[in-house]
C-alpha cells in the first residue's frame, strides 16, 4: 500500500502530456491550500496522463543507455508492463528490444543475447502468442530461418518463463518444442507444470510418449528421465518435485526410478511401460544407448509386474536381445548394486564411520557435509551434533550461527509465526549478515501480522546489523530495510534512499544478478551453500526500490532512480517505479457517495489544511497492557471541511485504532474547491503511541509534523 506523499506532484507545473497521443488538455485551477501536494482524481486521465509522460521520460533514460543487452531488457520490460495502454507504442518498444538482441556471428555475447531475446520473446508471448510463435519460427525475420533444435529452445524457454502467469499458454508453447525434438528442460518443465495444472501435464506427458513411439531410434536417456514424471527415487523426500536422482550403474550413470510417484493414473504409467517395450524392441544405434536401454530395462521390470503384467514378457525379451550387444558386466547383478542398495548410511553412521578417517579435514568434511544435509531438512538437532564434532574452528563457528538462524527461520514460517521466539534468538546472533536477514524477515512478517511495534524496532536491528557486513550484498540490505522503514518514518526512509545509492555506487559497479542469498561454509575442498531464505522476505532489488514512492514525489523518485552510476541497477530501478505508478494511475479516480469530485493528498497536505487538530487519548487499559505503537487513519473531508469518512489502516491495538478515529473525526479543515466546485480530500494521518521509561503513555506525530 502507498503511503505519505506516493502520489504527490506539483500541480501548478503539471504537463498534462498523453504519454502515446500526445494531446495537452487545459491543467486544472486548484484552491491554492492544497496546490503543490494534491493528485487529481477528475478529470480521471489527468493522473494517468502524468504518470505515463513520466513513463516515456524514463524510456528515453533507457534508449540512451550503452549497453545494449541492459537496453533491451528494460525497453521489454517496460513494454510488457504498459501495454494494455497503448499497444502500437509498446509494439515499438519490442521491436526495438529484439533488434538490440540480434545475435551476429562475432558477438562475444551471443549467449547472453540469445537468453535476452527468449525472454523478450516470452513477454511478447503474454500479450501477442502469434507474434511471439512468427519470431520462434523466424518468419518475420529476412535470411533468419531457424533450425528445428533452435526453434524447440525458444518454444521450450518461452513456456518456462509464462507458467507462473498462465500455464494454459506454457503448456501451448511446450507442445510446439516437441516439433524439434525432446530436450531436458521439457522434462523439468512438464513435472513442474504438474504442480499447477495436472491435466494440462499429463495431457503434453502423453502426447511425448506417443512422439517417442514414432522414432526408430530413440535417445534412450531422454526416455529414461521422462520416467521420472510418474517414477522417483526413494532417496529423494519429494519437497522438490522436479529433483533426480542419479544412480551409478556399471560405468554408466542413469535416473533413478525405484520408486512410484504418488497419484499419478494408471493409464499414464501403462502407456509409458508399453512405449518402453517398443523403443527397447529398436536396435539401438551405439554401444552407450545398448547399455542405458538394458539399464532402463532391468529399472522398469518391477514396474511391468506391478503396473502391467502382460507386458513383463516382451521386455524380458527385449532385455535378452540386448544382452547380447553390451558388455557381460553389465548384465550382472553387481553392476546394479547403488540401484538396489534398499538402505542409506542414516546421520549416525556416517558420522561413526568418520570417526575412523585418518585425518581431521577428512572427518570434518564429513561432519560438514551430514550437518548441512540435516540442516536444509530442519534437522537442526543433528546439525549441532555434527557441528560440535568440526575441529575447524572458523567453520564450526559459521555453522552455529546458521543452525541458529535456521531455528529462527523455521519459527516465522506458518499461519501462526512464532516472531517474538525468532526475534530472541536473532538478538544473540553475532552481527553480520545472518543477524541481519532475519530481522528484514522478522520485521516483514510482524508488518504483515499487523505488528508495527515490533516490525519498527526489528527494522531498526536490521540496520544496525547491516553496518558491520563487508560483501557486495551491503547496499541491498540497506535498500530492503529503506524499504521497510518507509511505513514508519519518509524522512528517515528519504534519506536511507540516499544511503541506498551511495552504497551501490561505491560497490565497483557488481551487479545484482550475481548476487548469491546464502552464506559459505568450506573445509578442505567441500563446499556448502547454505541459503538466507526467510518466509515473506523478497530480495529483490525492483520490489524494494519501488517503495521510493512511498516517501517521495514522482520527480524525487525518478531523479533518485539516475543517480544510480550502473545502467543495470539504473534500469532495474525504472521498472520498478514503471510498475508502481501504474498501479497509482488505476487507483484514480477514487469515488464517494456525494457528487464531489475526489482528490488525494499526502499526510503533508492534510496536516496543512488543518484548522483544528486533536490529538488522541491513549487508552489507559492499553498503557497497562503496555501496548504501543504506530496508527494510521486513512479521513476524507468535504467541501465544508468536515470529516465524512475515517478508516483504520494500521493500529498497535484495536483500542488504540479506535482512539485515533475518534480524534480525527474532531478535525476540521480548510474548505476546498476545484473550478469553482467544492472537493472532497482524502488523504492519511499518522500517530505515534508510546509509553515511557515511567510507564506513562502519550501521543506524538510523526517528526516531520511535530
Amino acid at each position: 500500500m502507498l503511503r505519505g506523499r506516493a502520489v504527490l506532484f506539483i500541480v501548478s507545473s503539471l504537463v498534462t502530456v498523453n504519454l502515446f497521443a500526445q494531446s495537452s488538455p487545459q491543467p486544472n485551477q486548484l484552491n491554492p491550500a492544497l496546490e503543490g501536494s494534491i493528485a487529481l482524481s477528475s478529470p480521471p486521465n489527468v493522473h494517468k496522463e502524468f504518470v505515463l509522460h513520466q513513463i516515456r521520460s524514463m524510456v528515453e533514460d533507457i534508449s540512451s543507455f550503452q549497453s545494449p543487452a541492459v537496453k533491451a531488457g528494460g525497453l521489454s520490460q517496460i513494454a510488457d508492463i504498459i501495454w494494455s495502454q497503448d499497444e502500437e507504442y509498446t509494439r515499438g518498444l519490442f521491436d526495438q528490444a529484439l533488434g538490440l538482441t540480434a545475435v551476429k556471428s562475432d558477438d562475444k555475447n551471443a549467449k547472453a543475447l540469445l537468453y535476452l531475446r527468449q525472454d523478450i520473446i516470452a513477454r511478447i508471448a503474454k500479450h501477442d502468442a502469434r507474434w511471439a510463435k512468427l519470431l520462434i519460427d523466424g518468419t518475420l525475420e529476412e535470411d533468419d530461418q531457424r533450425s528445428a533444435p533452435e526453434k524447440r529452445e525458444l518454444n521450450i524457454e518461452t513456456a518456462k518463463r509464462l507458467q507462473k502467469e498462465n500455464p494454459k499458454l506454457a503448456a501451448e508453447f511446450a507442445a510446439r518444442s516437441l516439433q524439434g525434438g525432446i530436450s531436458s528442460e521439457f522434462i523439468w518443465f512438464l513435472k513442474s507444470l504438474r504442480q499447477q495444472n495436472e491435466t494440462s501435464a499429463d495431457q503434453l506427458f502423453l502426447q511425448v510418449i506417443h512422439q517417442f513411439a514414432q522414432q526408430p531410434a530413440a535417445d534412450a536417456n531422454a526416455f529414461a528421465m521422462l520416467g521420472t514424471y510418474i517414477f522417483t527415487s526413494p532417496r529423494l523426500d519429494g519437497s522438490d518435485p522436479t529433483s533426480v536422482m542419479i544412480t551409478r550403474v556399471g560405468d554408466l550413470g542413469i535416473v533413478d526410478i525405484t520408486a512410484d510417484v504418488q497419484g499419478i493414473p494408471p493409464a499414464l504409467v501403462h502407456a509409458y511401460l508399453h512405449t518402453a517395450v517398443t523403443l527397447l524392441q529398436h536396435p539401438a544405434p551405439d554401444l552407450h544407448q545398448r547399455k542405458v536401454s538394458y539399464a532402463l530395462g532391468y529399472l522398469l521390470l518391477p514396474k511391468a509386474r506391478k503396473f502391467a503384467p502382460e507386458l513383463t514378457a516382451p521386455l524380458g525379451a527385449a532385455m535378452t536381445q540386448l544382452s547380447a550387444n553390451v558388455p557381460p558386466a553389465m548384465t550382472q547383478e553387481a553392476a546394479f548394486a547403488h540401484i538396489n542398495k534398499k538402505t542409506v548410511d542414516s546421520p549416525e553412521q556416517i558420522m561413526s564411520n568418520a570417526e575412523k578417517l585418518p585425518d581431521a579435514e577428512s572427518r570434518d568434511v564429513a561432519y560438514l557435509d551430514v550437518a548441512y544435509r540435516a540442516w536444509l531438512k530442519k534437522d537442526f538437532t543433528t546439525a549441532q551434533v555434527a557441528c560440535a564434532k568440526i575441529a575447524n574452528k572458523d567453520a564450526r563457528s559459521q555453522l552455529e550461527t546458521l543452525i541458529e538462524f535456521g531455528k529462527a527461520a523455521t519459527k516465522i514460517k506458518g499461519n501462526n509465526p512464532q516472531l517474538f521466539e525468532a526475534a530472541e534468538i536473532a538478538d544473540k546472533l553475532p552481527p553480520g549478515i545472518e543477524r541481519a536477514v532475519l530481522y528484514l524477515g522478522i520485521a516483514e512478517n510482524a508488518f504483515q501480522n499487523k505488528n508495527a511495534t515490533l516490525a519498527n524496532e526489528s527494522t531498526a536491528h536490521a540496520r544496525q546489523a547491516i553496518r558491520v557486513v563487508s560483501d557486495a550484498r551491503k547496499p541491498q540490505l540497506l535498500l530492503l530495510a529503506a524499504e521497510q522503514l518507509a511505513r514508519y518514518d519518509a524522512v528517515a526512509a528519504e534519506s536511507a534512499f540516499t544511503d541506498v545509492v551511495k552504497g551501490f555506487n561505491a560497490s565497483d559497479g557488481r551487479m545484482l544478478s550475481g548476487m548469491a542469498w546464502n552464506q559459505k561454509v568450506q573445509v578442505g575442498e567441500l563446499v556448502q551453500n547454505f541459503p538466507l531464505t526467510v518466509t515473506g522476505l523478497d530480495f529483490s532489488f525492483t520490489k524494494a526500490f519501488r517503495s521510493i514512492l512511498s516517501v517521495a514525489s514522482i520527480d524525487s523518485s525518478i531523479a533518485k532512480a539516475r543517480e544510480f552510476k550502473s545502467e543495470q541497477l539504473r534500469m532495474s530501478a525504472f521498472v520498478g517505479l514503471t510498475s508502481e505508478l501504474l498501479k497509482t494511475s488505476k487507483m484514480m479516480p477514487i469515488e464517494n457517495q456525494s457528487s464531489e469530485v475526489v482528490v488525494r493528498v499526502g499526510e503533508d497536505g492534510m496536516r496543512k489544511s488543518a484548522e483544528k487538530t486533536v490529538m488522541p487519548v491513549y487508552p489507559a487499559e492499553t498503557i497497562k497492557k503496555a501496548q504501543q505503537g504506530i496508527a494510521v487513519i486513512e479521513a476524507q473531508y468535504n467541501g465544508k471541511g468536515e470529516v465524512t469518512e475515517t478508516t483504520v489502516i494500521e493500529a498497535a491495538a484495536p483500542e488504540i485504532g479506535r482512539a485515533a478515529v475518534e480524534a480525527v473525526k474532531q478535525w476540521k479543515f480548510k474548505p476546498s474547491s476545484l473550478d469553482g466546485k467544492p472537493i472532497s480530500v482524502r488523504g492519511k494521518l499518522t500517530f505515534y503511541f508510546v509509553i515511557d521509561k515511567n510507564k506513562q503513555g502519550r501521543v506524538e506525530n510523526p517528526k516531520q509534523f511535530q
